[in-house]
């Protein structure tokens, strides 16, 4: 049995090059990425019925240029790749430097090596089989998962990382599963070279044993640095050499992509001798906001989110997602954002956008197995976005729409004004009109059809000065009806659109009830109408028929006529405060504005 490195040739004669899809995938950020694919890897290989969290550790080690396997076939594949890739024809600039880089490491005595350990894991099952199991899925397939059912991976290209941080392109593989099985292989992705023979080669190599590319399965021939003598899995990163400090960059990471877990104490973490668990992971978040508060603010406001009693809990039963739970925190500061993750794993990406005076931060977890496989589907390689369109059910997208209805909804229970403060104003009464007949003027403006322009961002519970939406056929402050761009017989005043007013208003959902409030400040003594439109999530505003409204102040409950999207007139002797209820034919739960036109 031949133990050694060896390149596949191209039978076909292709020339594969530096630039490899999957790596170039990671190539941003390679410690953040690092530290997600081997936390997610590691939590997906828990021991089942085992006790205690999974364990992950990383050292970094220095091991002299002879005991690192393959290392001289290597060097001699760096060299012959070296002189091909610099002939006229192919000279690659990219490709040379890594090559230059990689032919100098291998000269020194000494090789940077990090060693990543995982335990209370099953290992790496079934080395001894061909085409499937979690042995081949790492070391051998290409653009595919093998790791089954509920498991974070989808692609099958999360595991580039490792080749992302080696100057070598060379990463070794040695684990003791839980059924007793050990093995060793180290897999090489560098780019096709001339070999021995004169034929080209493919751009990846495998150590171990020479005929037909298998790992070594007796731990006797397995490098006595490079075994992995507990159930687990080990990977060595030849040629790490990263820039800065690798291990605050690594804790950092795993802080913010997996404070769930370390809560919760399912993944322990030690970065040579510090650790990360349950036991300082708060310390850990609030060192790192201390330190750099612009970078990791957020990841102090989720994690309060999570772990803070006075948080509001929310829980939910979908048909496809299963059991959710969403945990919001209210907090002044916090950019009103939500960290998603499925299950207790990786947290996936940041749900922004809401609107909403409520300064905020929100943790939400899919606790369904099946709602997370579903969820997985949805899932780029790099596992940072839901994108409907990568799944084959047609409803995806409806199911994504309905969740974020949810958060939404949720987050509007977050508004502090409840049925118990509608404008206890003392004194209120004397803005409103003595008698309800005077409330609304019988020459009712006709409708004024959709408004199309994109509105100011004017949220729920939002008090500000809005500009006027714009309304198909009328313009801001002008008066008149108008019908393919010309105007109709000049009307009295109260029956024109009026002009639009800058006035402080709010809007907001009522909690617990289908209704939706409105107040804003009347500005003086007259005549006043209010259009009001949807605000989408693209800022544009759509017209919605408010359905039975009240004037829920001084004389409450008096109803009030509608035209299309419009409320009143309504007439005023004086200034001052009124609040507006009415209903919507929606079930999801929608961000409004309005306009303030006076006659």
């Amino acid at each position: 049995m031949k133990i050694g490195l060896r390149f596949d040739k191209s039978s076909a004669g292709q020339v594969e090059g530096i630039n490899d899809a999957g790596i170039e995938t990671f190539a941003g950020d390679h410690l953040g990425s690092l530290a997600r694919e081997q936390g997610q890897n590691s939590l997906d290989a828990k021991k089942p019925n085992a006790t205690g969290p999974v364990e992950v550790s990383y050292h970094l080690l220095q091991i002299k240029n002879a005991d690192v396997p393959g290392a001289n076939e290597l060097a001699k594949a760096v060299r012959s790749a070296e002189t091909f890739w610099s002939e006229d024809g192919r000279h690659d600039d990219k490709t040379l430097q890594i090559l230059k880089r990689a032919k100098g490491m291998l000269k020194e005595s000494s090789i940077p090596v990090l060693r990543i350990a995982d335990r209370n894991t099953t290992g790496l099952r079934g080395s001894g089989q061909v085409l499937k199991g979690d042995w081949f899925s790492l070391t051998k397939a290409a653009g595919v998962s093998l790791k089954g059912k509920g498991k974070g991976g989808s692609y099958g290209i999360g595991k580039n990382v490792f080749w992302l941080n080696s100057k070598l392109r060379s990463v070794y593989f040695a684990t003791k599963d839980m059924d007793g099985l050990a093995a060793f292989q180290g897999v090489v992705k560098l780019v096709s070279h001339p070999m021995d023979d004169g034929e080209i080669s493919r751009a990846v190599g495998f150590y171990g044993e020479v005929e037909g590319f298998k790992p070594i399965l007796k731990v006797a021939g397995i490098p006595v640095a490079f075994r992995c003598d507990e159930e687990g899995t080990n990977i060595f990163i030849a040629g790490f050499d990263p820039e800065g400090d690798w291990k605050d960059a690594l804790r950092a990471a795993f802080a913010e992509n997996f404070f769930v877990a370390l809560h919760t104490d399912l993944l322990r973490v030690s970065i040579e001798k510090t650790e990360i668990s349950s036991a300082n992971i708060a310390q850990v978040v609030e060192d790192l906001a201390k330190r750099l508060p612009d970078k990791y603010s957020d990841l102090k406001n989720y994690f309060d989110a999570l772990t803070a009693p006075e948080a509001k809990e929310f829980e939910h039963q979908f048909p496809k997602l299963g059991k959710v739970r969403l945990r919001l925190l209210v907090r002044d500061g916090a950019k009103k954002r939500i960290a998603m993750f499925r299950g207790t794993g990786m947290r996936i990406f940041e749900r922004k956008n809401f609107r909403t005076p409520v300064e905020f931060a929100g943790v939400f977890q899919c606790q369904d197995d099946k709602g997370n496989e579903y969820l997985r589907k949805l899932e780029p390689p790099s596992h940072n976005a839901w994108e409907p369109e990568r799944s084959d059910d047609p409803e995806a997208a409806t199911v994504i729409d309905v969740l974020y209805g949810w958060l939404r909804q949720c987050v509007s229970e977050l508004n502090p004004f409840t049925m118990q403060d509608r404008l206890e104003v003392p004194g209120l009464e004397k803005y409103l009109p003595d008698d309800s007949d005077e409330i609304f003027d019988s020459n009712a403006a006709k409708g004024e059809g959709d408004p199309k322009a994109a509105a100011p961002k004017v949220l729920e519970g939002k008090t500000r000065l809005p500009r006027a939406p714009q309304v198909p056929g009328t313009e801001p402050g002008g008066g008149g009806e108008h019908k393919g761009g010309k105007s109709t017989k000049k009307k009295k005043k109260s029956e024109t659109d009026g002009k639009a007013v800058d006035t402080d208003f709010r809007i907001f959902k009522v909690p617990d009830s289908k209704s939706y409030a409105m107040r804003f400040r009347v500005p003086n003594r007259g005549v006043f109408s209010i259009t009001l439109a949807s605000v989408g999530d693209d800022g544009r505003a759509e017209s919605v028929l408010p359905l039975k409204p009240e004037l829920f102040a001084g004389k409450k409950g008096e109803k009030l006529k509608t035209s299309g999207s419009k409320i009143g007139p309504l007439k005023f002797r004086k200034a001052g405060l009124v609040e507006l209820r009415f209903g919507l034919d929606s079930v999801v739960p929608l961000s409004l504005t309005a306009r303030v036109n006076e006659h």
